[in-house]
């Protein structure tokens, strides 16, 4: 530590700069504080220190560049001895306080057993490091006649690097396609996506326990052939209407000759004779367009509903019958000509102005026909009850039993304001969704989740239905729970559904009479 000369490692030197950068250096570390420097056979006083691999000369380098060079740091014998001796006690004051280990010699090694059965025991400064299987390195300090620690092997942190570190590839998923391989399938990564920096190649393959290079050595991912099971070998795919989700036409695209009718060209083949048309495919019955059986068309203004896009007032229908001590009122109602895009009759309640974002487009939404939001408070009574999601919900109000075609679609928007809602799930053919998607089991809605469009698609067997149901909504709610009703839509007929398919306010025949 009272060396005279310091060498260890290079350093680098720029002509007309009084900066030098060590290469494997440890000048703070040596405490080297000043001196002369020396290389090339040139000597320069040292100015300052500022870290290991840094120092300043008195003034500018007057040799030539150059890195990679042996040198030689000259301190004076007093500086050198005055350092070392600041080194220690800085050094022991610190182990006194946080022994690290730093510079410590054990007087004894073991395991922590042993320690405690020294005989007689060590007086205070004694160090003892364990040595133990399966456990870490330690060290303890007796002091005080007890044992201090344990004091983990390991230096005082140091400073950051000056040297980065090159850019990893940081949280990249893999974007992973199908390809066939002969008779075979396997998946091959075709793409990177989510991550930050350089983005990985793409190309390899998925094989059994990672990547792989080649597609011989990626895992088959197709199962054994072999004959088809279940709705594969019925007469009728799918008795439980989960083939109208698996050939929704918004879920195809088009490719080489495989061609999607647009709805042009549905209108022009409706007319043709069954006869021809069973030969292009058109085997299911046609979905006529839209209208509500309703004569208020949902809009909770009076019935029937009023010949214009503007309402006066709320007016609740007769057809909604509350239940169980529920309450029924007006809640805000959608504006023409809003204020909040760009009209002049009033901006746009806030929870009006989030159904309308969820049906319409931005530039859609200044004018529409108006209708009120119906506020639906539940009552305290617990009649026709329904646990969902292992909550009980109770009914909230029924419709009349008023006559019903077999095949009729049930379309509106709930707000859960407080409490929660229900969709139950009956024994009958009453489909439910939430949103345009297909939920088989009873589902919840609470208020984080926004406004939900609920769809029921109903197809009774005429010869097994009563011609009614008041349930037929299949809408429970938590006693007290508040919530708006929006846009009640009942129309003959199954509509197209799919994910994210939005139905708005349909119009009553009565508006056109």
């Amino acid at each position: 530590m009272n060396s005279l000369i310091y060498n260890t490692g290079t350093v680098s030197v720029s002509g007309g700069l009084s900066i030098v950068e060590g290469n494997l250096t440890g000048w703070a570390v040596a405490l080297v504080e000043g001196g002369v420097f020396s290389c090339d056979g040139l000597s320069i006083p040292i100015l300052s220190v500022e870290d290991d691999t840094h120092l300043t000369l008195a003034y500018a380098w007057p040799g030539a560049n150059g890195s990679g060079k042996q040198y030689a740091i000259a301190r004076t014998s007093s500086e050198a001895t005055a350092r070392a001796a600041t080194w220690t006690v800085d050094r022991l004051g610190k182990l006194a306080q946080t022994p690290w280990g730093v510079g410590v010699v054990p007087d004894g090694r073991g395991t922590l057993a042993q320690r405690d059965a020294l005989s007689p025991m060590p007086n205070d400064d004694y160090c003892w490091l364990r040595v133990e299987v399966d456990e870490p390195a330690e060290l303890y300090f007796r002091e005080g006649g007890v044992w201090l620690g344990p004091y983990e092997l390991r230096g005082e942190p140091g400073a950051d690097s000056a040297i980065p570190s090159p850019a990893g590839s940081k949280g990249w998923t893999p974007v992973i396609a199908v390809v066939a391989d002969g008779a075979r399938y396997v998946q091959q990564v075709i793409d990177w996506t989510g991550g930050n920096g350089g983005k990985p190649a793409a190309g390899q393959y998925v094989g059994s326990s990672g990547f792989v290079e080649t597609i011989e050595d990626a895992a088959n991912i197709r199962g054994a052939s072999g004959d088809g099971t279940g709705d594969m070998l019925a007469e009728v795919y799918d008795p439980s209407n989960k083939a109208a989700d698996a050939f929704s036409m918004r879920n195809m695209a088009e490719d080489g000759d495989a061609k999607i009718m647009t709805a042009a060209e549905r209108v022009a083949i409706a007319g043709l004779p069954d006869a021809l048309a069973s030969k292009i495919g058109r085997d299911e019955p046609p979905v006529a367009n839209s209208f509500n059986l309703l004569k208020d068309a949902g809009r909770f203004a009076g019935s029937p509903e009023p010949q214009g896009a503007r309402v006066t007032s709320f007016a609740a229908p007769a057809y909604i019958q509350p239940a169980n001590g529920a309450t029924v009122s007006a809640g805000p109602k959608h504006i023409y000509d809003n204020t909040t895009y760009g009209g002049s009759f009033g901006d746009l309640d806030a929870d009006v102005d989030a159904l309308i974002s969820k049906l319409k487009d931005a530039s859609y939404r200044r004018y529409g026909v108006e209708f009120y939001l119906m506020q639906i408070t539940a009552g305290a009574g617990t009649g026709t009850a329904r646990t969902i999601n292992g909550v009980s919900h109770y009914l909230p109000f029924a419709i009349p039993q008023l006559p019903l075609p077999p095949e009729l679609t049930i379309n509106y928007h709930v707000l859960v304001k407080s409490g929660s809602l229900g969709c139950g799930i009956p024994a009958t053919p009453n489909w439910l969704y939430l949103d345009g998607q297909h939920y088989t089991g009873a589902q919840q809605i609470l208020p984080a989740d926004g406004w939900r469009q609920v769809t029921r698609r109903v197809a009774y067997d005429p010869r097994q239905f009563n011609g009614y149901d008041n349930l037929i909504h299949q809408l429970f709610a938590t006693p007290g729970a508040v919530f708006y009703l929006a846009a009640l839509t009942v129309t003959p007929g199954l509509l197209p559904m799919g994910e994210g398919r939005y139905y708005g306010v349909v119009p009553s025949l009565e508006a056109w009479r």
